[in-house]
């Protein structure tokens, strides 16, 4: 049988003659989500129901993704019903089934429930402390980059090259981050920013934080791997926050107030701030709160008569990432700013849960600031993204159970797979290819590349057409680190990418550099290759690619996660398209590759 189940209501599909395609993740450098082909479903009044279509006659609105579980004979998967599109009284449906539909893997990174981190006494110091921290007792690092590329920028012309620039003091005998300050020079007052501040967040902790939205902890080889958790995320952003008498970093924590709305009792959450200066204004808003916590939300900026800003939301999660501009043309009409923040009744704080700055934008001294939050330095793209670039880079294995997800290394799997014997469903006229003049390609997005045939590496492309070519990009950019200015760190590239990594091993004789090494191990293309892709491409390069069609009775299943045994050999399944004809059996048409 094959059911699409809701927490309200189930539907049978089983005699829909649906077609169900499932795609291993070991063959891809993306994960894939199973799915079924698009068919016609008409609009019933019960469907019409369990689709949550409004007004049957003139369909206006609907979910275009509904969740749920997808039964398929004896396994549960979860699963998203998608409403393609509507012609008439016929609705286009396609399943998605699998633990690839996660919600999360749809999220933007800088939209994961990242805490605000608050440095009580100042962001120096507290960066100093996170020094000696790794993961996962620190979420965070403050690594020196060199970047000499902001020396050109509006007030950093005194900037020294580093960011995160962390120096000893011969006087204190001591080390510290350098600090910004306004000096005399011949006989102006100048802003001397030396340093800029870049909190870079560990690789692991973004990967945490994200399927931890969805109550799974991170287990696995990789998370227990040394040089796993040591890798940071180096952000293309930094900090900013110039000097002005005319300044706050806060964030509600207790209410102010209470109101009533109908029989609920509401916290009312409240800050007034006054301008006394003609010119440009800001505040950032940064709110991350659960469902739970806005079962009522509702946040207004207003000045006299003027509401700058207004959201409101009920039982839904909410994430605001957000600046307001208010410019005060007269200075007649400094007007007090009021932020209102309106929840449902709650008695803990909600300080972790938003940050809001205020401050007159019209200054250059760029000091540190006291509170933040990760979800700023993250990489801009969905956790998808960066979750199918990390499983290519370490060529990694995702196994979900109900409360955690293991990453594990493919080439440690494959020393362990279970080979079902499946010789009864074997088809007179298969289709077999030989891979082994196949070539794989590994790449970076700095051009350097690791060639892999049959015999292991190798160092030429001659004698190799394109369609034997297979390519991996890896879509990162482990920066170089080397000596400059007497200090041997990480190099900020002139063509900056998405994702750019680097290592960090502790303080080395007491500088906060970054390191090219951990206990041997680099971010080296070879390297990683000896590590984590060897085994996997000697199999896949003296491979055989078998194609071939069967029936197949609904009890006897498929596991892309196990290994076959057929035509006297063993093999992996790459693909499977299964089409349900009748009750008990299915139409399969297979792809594998031979062990």
């Amino acid at each position: 049988m094959i059911i699409f189940r809701t927490l309200l209501w189930q539907w049978d599909v089983t005699n829909k003659g649906i077609t169900l395609n499932e795609k291993s993740n070991l063959f891809s450098d993306k994960q894939t989500k199973s799915f079924s082909f698009p068919f016609s479903a008409e609009i019933n009044e019960d469907i019409a129901y369990k689709l949550g279509l409004i007004n049957l006659d003139n369909i206006t609105d609907y979910e275009s993704k509904i969740y749920g579980t997808f039964q398929i004979d004896n396994n549960f998967y979860n699963a998203y019903l998608a409403i393609d599109e509507i012609v008439g009284d016929l609705a286009q449906i396609t399943f998605y089934y699998g633990d690839e539909v996660l919600k999360v893997f749809d999220k933007e990174l800088s939209s994961l429930n990242f805490p605000v981190i608050i440095a009580p006494s100042g962001l120096a110091a507290y960066a100093k402390t996170q020094l000696g921290l790794s993961w996962p007792n620190a979420s965070h690092q403050f690594v020196k980059v060199l970047r000499d590329d902001l020396r050109s920028n509006t007030n950093y012309e005194y900037f020294e090259r580093f960011l995160n620039n962390y120096v000893y003091d011969e006087d204190a005998t001591s080390w510290d981050f350098q600090v910004n300050s306004n000096e005399t020079i011949d006989g102006v007052s100048v802003a001397v920013n030396r340093n800029i501040m870049a909190p870079m967040p560990y690789l692991l902790e973004i990967l945490k934080v994200g399927f931890a939205e969805e109550g799974l902890d991170l287990r696995g080889e990789f998370i227990d791997n040394e040089m796993a958790q040591k890798i940071i995320y180096v952000p293309k952003n930094y900090m900013e926050r110039f000097s002005s008498s005319q300044y706050l970093n806060y964030s509600f924590s207790n209410y102010t107030s209470q109101t009533q709305n109908g029989s609920q009792t509401l916290n009312v959450y409240q800050q007034t701030h006054t301008p006394n200066t003609i010119g440009s204004y800001a505040i950032k808003i940064k709110v991350n709160m659960s469902n739970a916590m806005a079962q009522y939300f509702s946040l207004k900026i207003t000045q006299n008569t003027v509401v700058h800003y207004e959201a409101f939301s009920q039982n839904t999660q909410v994430n605001i990432d957000e600046t307001v501009d208010i410019n005060i043309l007269d200075g007649s009409a400094f007007y007090n700013i009021v932020v209102e923040l309106r929840l449902v009744q709650q008695s803990n704080s909600i300080a972790a849960f938003n940050n809001f700055v205020y401050e007159y934008k019209e200054a250059n001294l760029n000091l540190f600031t006291d509170a933040y939050t990760l979800s700023e330095y993250v990489p801009d793209m969905k956790f998808r993204e960066l979750f199918n670039t990390i499983t290519s880079w370490f060529n990694l294995k995702a196994d979900y159970t109900d409360n955690a997800v293991y990453l594990n290394f493919v080439d440690n799997f494959i020393d362990n797979i279970l080979f079902n014997n499946k010789s009864h469903l074997e088809a007179p006229k298969h289709k077999r290819a030989l891979n082994t003049n196949n070539l794989f390609v590994l790449s970076y997005l700095n051009d350097e590349k690791v060639l892999v045939n049959r015999t292991g590496q190798t160092y030429s492309e001659t004698d190799v057409i394109d369609s034997e070519i297979e390519p991996i990009d890896i879509d990162v950019l482990p920066l170089k680190v080397t000596e400059n200015y007497n200090s041997i760190t990480a190099i900020y590239p002139k063509d900056e990418e998405d994702l750019m990594f680097t290592m960090y091993n502790g303080t080395q004789n007491g500088d906060n550099v970054a390191v090219n090494s951990v206990n041997g191990k680099t971010l080296r293309l070879d390297n990683i290759y000896n590590s984590f892709w060897s085994k996997w491409l000697r199999y896949r390069t003296n491979s055989e690619t078998y194609k071939d069609n069967f029936l197949m009775h609904q009890t006897d299943e498929l596991n892309l996660e196990e290994g076959i045994f057929k035509y006297n050999k063993h093999h992996l399944i790459v693909s499977l398209r299964k089409q349900r004809i009748s009750t008990e059996h299915y139409k399969v048409s297979m792809t594998t590759e031979s062990f």
